[in-house]
């Protein structure tokens, strides 16, 4: 059968034989095996070559033996060498075993013997077959080899990174192109896996990559990422499956990659000036509306940060008086460089980087590695770039435009530019808005002393009086004149006068402390706002003790000393006006009228004046009467209703004043809290208590207690319970005084008060709240109080039996002193039916006019004395 690869033409045989009659047989043989053959016959070499070169026969048949000294093992090493191709067979009878193989060996196709001419047919088609086969294999392998060298001429040409990885990311190829860029040898990555040759943040890129494409057998295009020597290079990627030519086998990964470094580079430019412009413009509009240094400082912060897209920024100031260096305002996008902890310090005082930007004006761009734990850097970068660009913030102080950036190549020229002059307009506008402030500083205050004038001052007067009453429940202007000031002129000259004006103010605002309550209102005019003071009478003691005393003192002037009189005018509010200017205006009359009169100062209301010096007399008489000992102690009996004993005594002060006789406490305890008198009177008072209460025991009189009445001046004071027990004596003594406290007092610091009575009552001491109902207590409190006894208010006793609500009260107050294990005494108690309704009542102890007015010492005696009861009907 004749095989599909077998020509479809006639088949050209070449015969090498000398006798003519073996040729047609054999040509009988080759028709009868179907061949359709176009022959050619030789019987010498010279015949044979140009047959074979002439003819192109598809086949030799050639005997082994010739007459002439030419033979078949010739024959066959000519064909062999002209057309290897071409299938050679021997026909013979005499080649014999040996010669065969021989000629096999040598490259015959096959041979037959004559006398079995049977095969020849199916030799020559075989032959012919297989010749042709070797012949389309020989020509595949040539088009292989011509397709692999034209594929390694491209990709060793190619330019870009050529690569194979397996499924284990390992490198099967890399083209030449590869090694030259990231300079490494071929040992260097065939073999080897991602992990081998690169980072591994870069591994995990590519890695996810390589994975998408076997996994989904697709190719992708995509932006890839190296880096070599610490330089970030970007890749545009084309990757694609390469299956396995075996069944079973694992695909890989090919992949070609262009150099896009340069356009990547040119678009983040791009970028860059472009948020750089939208930077400087977001500037430029924020500096036309912003007129305070903050604000500005504010939005440059905001605007570099959402329009200029970097990571931080910081402003830094360098006070070149001073070398004092600080952050001025900061901000930082979420996630990114945290403006914190201590390395923006660090900066400030690195001399080669922000450093030199504040202390040299020199702008400049350093990069800073990135480190974990205290300093919050990028993470997703090795380094992170500072920029610090130099700025006027002002006459004394100089500063820097510190920017971070998540990129060490992230400022260019071009960007350092719009930053430098982004950098000049802030510095402009800071010195625009300086300007602005001295004009309104100038428009505001007195040149002279920095003061403010009469316009500032009267501005801020009006904004004191119109806050709330319980933050300023009293404004006091004081109006002050350096009087004289004319002759200061005419005798030491005008420099000397405004030197005195100086030195006078800079003295006035250390007494008044906030300067911003004071004013220069004329050449010699001072004005002062107070409301700091609760009454008239600390306003004079300021005036008389502090201001009058200071201004006094002599002031140097150029080596003289000077000394000036002053005098001032004071008004009131409300009393005198609730406006500013009429305020001034009257502090400013009271003044006139004191240098009329040729007095130091003057109130504007004339009662207010009367009412000071009677004041003011008061304090002197009181201080008198301390030391005079003028004070004397009443007593008032407490009497325990259960059976009419002494419960305890309360002890009450008075003032024998040898000009108006018997002064009664109402009239001049407010004025010892308000001068301080009470904490050496309240001493003298325990004193005098100890001592009464000593010789009644002395004579064998009962006595359980005194009480003597507290003020939140002596409770609070530091000393107040030392010198309760240094002046009571004894602990043994101590459960002999009873400390009564009001109400109101207790209210006015809860906590203090608690942990003070709490220190009273472990020192043995007993503690009762007067007054009780008068106030606003809270059950809540009022269960942990460390008191003894609540003393009803003689308020709601008065009102017994003739208002059923007062019952009520008391009632209620009892039976609530009661459940906290108190015990109740009732104050004012005058008439026999009040008695009997607060025994009814289950009240313990009363104190009132109905057992006893209040009696000096020998007379509180003889009232102990009574052996027969002390209440009503004993």
């Amino acid at each position: 059968m004749i095989p599909e690869n077998f020509p479809d033409r006639k088949v050209r045989v070449l015969f090498l034989e000398d006798v003519p009659e073996d040729v047609e047989m054999e040509v009988r043989e080759l028709s009868r095996a179907g061949l359709s053959v176009e022959i050619r016959v030789a019987a010498d070499e010279t015949g044979f070559v140009h047959a074979l070169r002439s003819f192109l026969p598809d086949v030799i048949l050639s005997d082994y033996t010739l007459p002439t000294n030419f033979n078949g093992l010739r024959a066959l090493a000519i064909a062999r060498q002209e057309f290897p191709d071409t299938p050679f067979i021997f026909v013979s009878g005499t080649i014999g075993e040996e010669r065969a193989i021989e000629a096999m060996r040598d490259g015959a196709a096959d041979y037959i013997l004559k006398e079995h001419q049977d095969r020849l047919g199916l030799a020559v088609i075989h032959a012919i077959s297989n010749s042709r086969k070797k012949i389309l294999l020989k020509k595949a392998e040539g088009a292989l080899r011509e397709s692999e060298s034209r594929f390694s001429s491209f990709m060793q040409n190619f330019p870009g990174v050529a690569f194979i990885r397996d499924h284990d990311a390992r490198y099967q190829y890399v083209n030449d192109y590869w090694l030259r860029v990231f300079s490494k040898g071929p040992e260097d990555v065939l073999n080897k896996r991602l992990s081998d040759v690169w980072d591994g943040d870069i591994v995990e890129g590519l890695r996810n990559n390589d994975r998408a494409v076997l996994s989904t057998g697709k190719p992708i295009q995509t932006v890839e990422v190296t880096r070599m020597g610490g330089r970030m290079k970007y890749w545009l990627a084309n990757k694609f499956l390469i299956p396995s030519l075996t069944e079973g086998g694992e695909a890989r990964v090919g992949g070609v990659s262009i150099d896009i470094t340069s356009h990547h580079e040119q678009e983040l430019r791009i970028i860059r000036i472009n948020r750089s412009l939208r930077l400087l413009s977001g500037i430029n509009a924020v500096i036309v509306r912003v007129r305070e240094q903050e604000d500005l400082f504010r939005e440059f912060c905001r605007l570099s940060i959402e329009d200029g897209n970097f990571p931080a920024v910081w402003i830094a100031g360098f006070n070149r008086d001073t070398g004092e260096r600080r952050i001025l305002a900061s901000r930082a996008r979420s996630g990114g460089v945290q403006v914190q902890g201590n390395w923006p310090e660090r900066f400030l005082m690195d001399e080669n980087g922000v450093g030199k930007t504040l202390r040299e004006k020199e702008d400049v761009v350093f990069s800073v590695p990135t480190v974990s734990g205290h300093d919050p850097l990028p993470s997703d970068s090795c380094d992170h770039t500072v920029a610090a660009f130099s700025v006027r913030l002002g006459k004394e102080e100089d500063g820097a435009l510190v920017f971070h950036a998540d990129d060490r190549q992230i400022f260019d020229q071009e960007e350092k530019l719009l930053l430098r002059e982004l950098a000049d307009n802030l510095s402009f506008a800071l010195e625009a808005v300086e300007k602005q402030k001295q004009l309104d500083y100038l428009a505001y205050h007195d040149n002279a002393t920095g003061l403010a004038n009469r316009s500032l001052f009267l501005d801020r007067l009006r904004q004191s009086m119109d806050l709330p009453k319980a933050l300023s429940p009293l404004t006091a202007i004081v109006v002050l004149s350096i009087e004289r000031m004319q002759f200061v002129y005419d005798t030491l000259g005008r420099i000397a006068g405004e030197e005195l004006i100086a030195l006078y103010s800079a003295r006035l605002s250390s007494l008044v402390l906030n300067v911003n309550r004071i004013g220069r209102i004329g050449d010699n005019l001072f004005a002062i706002s107070l409301n700091i003071f609760p009454s008239v009478e600390e306003i004079v003691h300021f005036v008389q003790d502090r201001l009058l005393p200071h201004l006094s003192d002599p002031f140097i002037i150029g080596g003289q000393e000077v000394r000036v009189l002053t005098r001032l005018g004071i008004s009131l509010s409300p009393e005198d006006s609730r406006d500013a200017e009429t305020l001034l205006s009257a502090a400013t009359t009271a003044l006139s009228n004191a240098q009329r009169d040729g007095e130091t100062y003057r109130f504007y209301t004339r009662g207010m004046n009367e009412l000071v010096r009677e004041r003011l007399s008061l304090e002197s008489h009181l201080l008198r009467a301390l030391k005079n000992r003028e004070f004397v102690l009443y007593y008032q009996p407490k009497v325990r209703l259960s059976n009419g004993s002494i419960e305890g005594v309360e002890a009450l002060i008075r003032w024998q004043d040898p000009d108006k006789g018997m002064v009664l406490p109402s009239r001049f305890i407010p004025t010892l809290e308000e001068t301080g008198l009470i904490l050496p009177v309240g001493e003298w008072v325990v004193q005098q208590a100890l001592s009464d209460l000593s010789g009644w025991i002395a004579k064998g009189l009962s006595v359980p207690r005194v009480s003597v009445n507290v003020s939140s001046l002596q409770l609070r004071h530091r000393d107040f319970l030392e010198s309760l027990v240094r002046l009571w004596g004894p602990e043994e003594r101590a459960g002999f005084l009873e400390i009564e406290i009001t109400e109101s007092l207790i209210l006015d610091d809860v906590p203090g008060t608690i942990a003070t009575l709490e220190e009273i009552r472990s020192r043995g001491m007993t503690v009762s709240i007067d007054d009780f109902g008068t106030g606003y207590s809270s059950l809540s409190y009022l269960a942990s109080l460390p008191v003894n006894t609540l003393k009803i208010d003689q308020s709601f006793v008065a009102q017994l039996g003739d208002r059923p609500e007062s019952l009520s009260i008391v009632s209620a107050i009892i039976s609530l002193a009661h459940s906290l294990n108190l015990s109740v005494v009732a104050e004012g108690v005058e008439k026999e039916s009040q008695l009997s309704m607060l025994k009814n009542l289950g009240c313990d102890a009363i104190q009132g006019f109905l057992i006893s007015e209040a009696l000096p010492a020998d007379l509180f005696e003889a009232f102990l004395q009574n052996d027969k009861g002390f209440l009503p009907g004993s």
